[in-house]
Parts: C-alpha cells; structure tokens; sequence
C-alpha cells in the first residue's frame, strides 16, 4: 500500500490504483472522503463519499447506486455492525 499526502489530502493506493480495504482512500484535508476499491468508487458496507457536510453518496462499481441498492448498502452495514 502506498500512502500519498498531497497537501494534507492523503491517497491510499494499491498496485498504482485507488483502493483501500479499512477505510476511504481519499482523505480530503476539507474532510470529504471517498472509498474506492481497485480503482473504482465502491463500497457495500454504507456511503462511499461522504462530505464534511454530512452528504452521503452510495456507490458499487462506478455507478451511483439506486433505490434497493441502497437500501441492500444499509442492510449489509447493519448486519456487519451485528457480528
């Protein structure tokens, strides 16, 4: 894993690509954050962008995720949450 600190914004990358398993892998010093995983935007267990306002934005695969998504998102992190 390396670790780039650009500014006070940190990147996580893996292999030359965005990914991070344990947390976002942009750490925007403005406390935006977003999660990537091999290079694209995702995340199963909640938000994969998160900004310092409190927006949230669910993402699999570089794609925006929709309705039952979402709400399959919120289901797995609760579950996580419970084990």
């Amino acid at each position: 894993m390396e670790i780039i600190n650009i500014n006070s914004d940190i990147f996580y990358l893996n292999g030359g690509l965005l990914s991070r398993d344990d947390g976002p892998a942009i750490e925007y010093s403005s406390g935006d954050k977003y999660w990537f995983s091999n290079g694209k935007i995702h995340r199963e267990e909640g938000p994969a962008f998160i900004s310092r306002s409190g927006t949230k934005e669910y993402w699999l695969f570089n794609k925006m995720a929709q309705g039952d998504e979402i709400k399959n998102i919120k289901r797995n992190k609760l579950l996580n949450e419970l084990n």
